[in-house]
């Protein structure tokens, strides 16, 4: 199937995408995506969205009215406790952090921490950290074998996957399951960068006054860098397993436990 094809046949799909939500930004349905062997990712199974601790009492009826099964929280620990998300009867909740918790505050970081100790990381050249970021979390296999194999449970999908702003770490764990279903890796990138349609939203929640303090003395171009969702971010992750691991199958099988025919359930599964 041609590339032209591939993205004409997803192209007028995007307006079902997106889901409005009163207190969440960036949440949509990652159904609808086509695969190299002509099938497409069913709708209402996989969902990706930044923070959910600002949910209203009509976002929780919105979700549960979307038959959402499990939310899986991929926020650091110090997040989860600084703004933690609501528990919503009949959805299960699981911790599942992508950046080590043992990280040093002087290393890898993403925006929504800035507004905790931001005076005291050093983000280096604009997008410096992002790409560095990305790097470091190719190699949480633990993490992503989890995570994978939720796509195994009945009592975990349809699912919903967040971080803070819904783009790096959601953004990584987003492209493992569509890679894993089959999607090309050129629309898996045009869905990780689509976040940007967003971007004004998530400047206005993140772009706080206390993350404005914190950030006072940080180049300009730096914290762009930090709200974008740019291809080169993604492509870092890729690279890294490619470098590391070998091949995406590779990385399936070998490290994340995931076997050629369990891939083949899963597509069976989820793509129509």
């Amino acid at each position: 199937m041609s590339k032209l094809n591939l993205h004409s046949q997803h192209n007028n799909e995007k307006n079902s995408r997106d889901i409005y939500l009163e207190g969440v930004v960036n949440f949509r349905d990652l159904g609808g995506y086509p695969t190299a062997d002509g099938r497409k990712v069913k709708w209402g199974q996989f969902f990706r969205s930044g923070a959910l601790n600002g949910l209203t009492e009509n976002d929780v009826v919105r979700l549960q009215n979307l038959g959402i099964k499990r939310i899986c929280d991929l926020r650091r620990s110090i997040e989860t406790k600084s703004k933690p998300n609501p528990r919503i009867s009949g959805i299960d909740y699981i911790h599942l952090p992508v950046i080590p918790e043992n990280e040093d505050k002087e290393q890898v970081r993403q925006v929504g921490e800035l507004s905790l100790h931001g005076e005291k990381i050093q983000l280096g050249e604009p997008g410096e950290m992002l790409l560095r970021l990305n790097r470091v979390i190719a190699h949480q296999t633990n993490t992503y074998s989890q995570l994978l194999r939720m796509l195994f449970e009945e009592e975990s999908v349809p699912l919903v996957i967040h971080c803070v702003a819904g783009k790096d770490r959601t953004g990584v764990c987003s492209s493992l399951i569509l890679m894993t279903l089959g999607v090309p890796e050129e629309i898996v990138i045009e869905d990780f960068t689509y976040t940007n349609n967003y971007l004004e939203q998530l400047k206005q929640k993140i772009l706080t006054k206390r993350f404005l303090e914190k950030t006072k003395d940080v180049n300009p171009q730096s914290i762009d860098a930090l709200l974008e969702a740019r291809p080169d971010y993604l492509k870092a992750f890729l690279k890294e397993i490619a470098d590391h691991y070998g091949t995406f199958d590779d990385y399936l099988s070998q490290n994340l436990g995931i076997s050629k025919q369990d891939r083949k359930d899963i597509q069976n599964r989820y793509l129509i």
